[in-house]
């Protein structure tokens, strides 16, 4: 990716070649100013900056058509921009967009790590679209082809779920630094205080608890060991055995798949054995192992739980229509599914489409109602037996201290049994202001990685990370004083029982030992590597030409020291890059400010670098 690809333009003169090219693009792990998370720089050599026609644009790129654009150039920008946008990933920066000199333009995309490559595709392809537009020409077959398949591809990339994109917004806002390790793994923080998390699922999720509550009959009997409420079920053999266990139990009763989440196979309030037959058949789609369960009548919640304590409260309401007095059932179905924020089952939509299935009629048949009927002003008609967001429900908030305290205590006890740190409790019961052992209820499921709301990660990670999840961490550029002061410095770290990674001269060090041997200027590399370390307290990295290329690892550099008597131009070049992130700068004595930073720059004489930075915050650090 760091290859410049040729773009087949005739040259500086651009009045040869395409309306647009590219010239070179690079990918950035890094973060530049302006731009603070992971990007794909891109060099455009452009014949004709006007903006192409509207009506040109649309009709190439449909609904990832850029809006507005005074030059070719900008939308070029926000055409990639709607692609990531609208496969969902996190971008947090404006693109950059610089016009130089000889009909060149720098422009940098945010992006995220390992995405790069993708990204280079696709805006190889955008480039390639509006450049035979700006000639005036009709657009390939195969250019359109690519297109799909760029987006298609970048598709596969995209972060998983609901969760996943609401931990980086928080973590962003925040100034937690984060990584993507995996499509579905998060690192957010560095070093001993990184953190991993897989959707809501972290890295100090019990993998044992995880696994039983994956698996619905082994959790409601453990909870009813432990005489908490949970329904009556039994794993059924097959559809006359689902019979036999529903009359057993008791209509109503539930049919569901044993391991299955997200309300799938799921069917609730089932009245008959013709009904059971129908679900099991339905169910046994999802999954060879079958449950039939006691039906709980009363209202749906959801109590999240987080660190052993209830911190929110949500009421599930199944998917349905209210009534108005005018309108059919049909025609309320209708109106409810037009909304634009309802997508379909198993789309990354906030709200989830309600089917005319045969779910939906058979909950139409138990209210003596029919798709004609028209029901009365504010009369709710069910369509959906269970409350789950994913199958068509919705949920609003409930205040806790509408609570009963017998019931946040029982949903604490129950997370605490599996010793889940971040859970939630599905819990039906006819009034939660009331203790469940007067009322009645029971707890329908554990979710050991539950979807949650817009300010549930806020509250999460305020929690979880208290110092932003950072470490301190320091920069060095040259080493005029004497190439040892850094190698005195780490033995005065070990000696106070710091954990330091320090990356120099082609070797990572963990405390007293080289862990890694690098190739020339991959200094970017050792410190993203020692960043992924749990061991490392501090971080101490000697600046490389790597640097230019990647930009600056982490937001919050503690320190920059410049051991330098004189600066060249890839010198000034670095200073210049990592001075917007600097607290504090370090020169060597008789430089001056090499950065030209409001507040002097602070002298050091040769002697004195260890001193200096071990007072800087090199003492042994308070453990996590």
């Amino acid at each position: 990716m760091s290859d410049p690809q040729s773009a087949g333009a005739a040259g500086p003169s651009g009045r040869e070649g395409p309306a647009i090219a590219i010239e070179a693009l690079v990918a950035s792990n890094g973060l530049f100013e302006g731009i603070r998370q992971p990007s794909l720089g891109v060099r455009l050599l452009v014949r004709d900056p006007r903006a192409i026609p509207a009506a040109r644009v649309q009709a190439a790129f449909g609904k990832y058509a850029a809006s507005g654009g005074d030059t070719i150039v900008e939308q070029t920008v926000a055409t990639v921009i709607a692609v990531l946008r609208h496969l969902r990933f996190p971008i947090f920066a404006d693109p950059l967009v610089r016009e130089l000199a000889d009909n060149r333009w720098d422009v940098r995309l945010p992006a995220m790590q390992g995405l790069q490559g993708r990204l280079a595709e696709l805006t190889t392809t955008v480039v390639a679209i509006l450049a035979a537009l700006g000639d005036g020409q009709h657009v390939p077959e195969e250019t359109r082809r690519k297109l799909k398949d760029n987006i298609a591809l970048l598709q596969t990339r995209a972060p998983v779920g609901k969760v996943a994109p609401l931990l980086l917004d928080a973590a962003q806002a925040a100034g937690i630094p984060w990584q993507r390790i995996t499509k579905q793994i998060l690192q957010l923080g560095n070093g001993r205080r990184l953190r991993w998390f897989m959707s809501s699922v972290s890295d100090v999720t019990p993998h044992i608890a995880a696994e039983l509550t994956g698996k619905k009959l082994l959790t409601t009997q453990l909870l009813r060991k432990q005489m908490l409420p949970a329904p009556e079920g039994a794993r059924a053999r097959n559809e006359d055995h689902a019979i036999e266990l529903a009359e057993r139990i008791g209509f109503p009763v539930v049919v569901k798949p044993n391991d299955r989440n997200r309300g799938e196979g799921v069917f609730a309030r089932l009245e008959d054995a013709e009904a059971v037959r129908d679900a099991y058949a339905a169910a046994r789609g999802f999954s060879e192992n079958v449950l039939v369960e006691e039906h709980i009548a009363g209202i749906d919640h959801r109590l999240h739980v987080f660190n052993g304590s209830v911190y929110r409260a949500r009421i599930r309401t199944p998917g349905g229509v209210a009534g108005d007095g005018r309108l059919t059932v049909g025609e309320l179905l209708e109106a409810l599914n037009a909304d634009p924020e309802r997508g379909q089952q198993g789309s990354m939509a906030r709200l989830i489409r309600i089917e005319t299935d045969g779910e939906a009629e058979r909950m139409l048949a138990a209210q003596s109602l029919s798709w004609r009927s028209v029901p009365s002003e504010g009369q709710f008609v069910a369509l959906r037996s269970i409350a789950n967001v994913s199958t068509g429900g919705v949920t609003t908030e409930l205040p806790l201290e509408r609570i009963h305290p017998d019931n946040i205590a029982m949903a604490e006890r129950a997370v605490g049994l599996f010793g889940l740190d971040i859970a939630a409790v599905d819990f039906i019961c006819p009034d939660i202001g009331r203790s469940w052992m007067d009322v009645g209820g029971g707890i329908c499921e554990i979710n050991a990685g539950p979807q949650f709301g817009e300010d549930a990660a806020e509250k999460l990670l305020a929690s979880l990370f208290p110092d932003k999840g950072r470490i301190p961490v320091g920069l060095v550029l040259g080493d005029e004083s004497g190439p040892d002061w850094l190698a005195r410095l780490r033995t005065q770290l070990v000696e106070r029982g710091v954990s330091a990674g320090i990356v120099a001269d082609g070797e990572v060090w963990l405390g007293g030992s080289v862990i890694a041997r690098l190739p020339p200027n991959s200094g970017f590399e050792g410190a993203m590597l020692l960043l992924r370390e749990r061991r490392v307290e501090q971080l101490i990295v000697k600046l490389d030409s790597s640097f230019l290329t990647h930009g600056v690892p982490c937001e919050g550099i503690d320190w920059l020291a410049v051991d330098r008597t004189e600066m060249d131009d890839e010198g000034m070049a670095l200073t210049s890059l990592v001075a917007p992130f600097v607290d504090s700068l370090l020169v060597n004595d008789g430089l001056g400010n090499p950065v030209g930073k409001a507040a002097p720059a602070r002298k050091v004489a040769p002697g004195q670098w260890v001193d200096i930075v071990l007072a800087m915050g090199g003492g042994a650090p308070d453990k996590p």
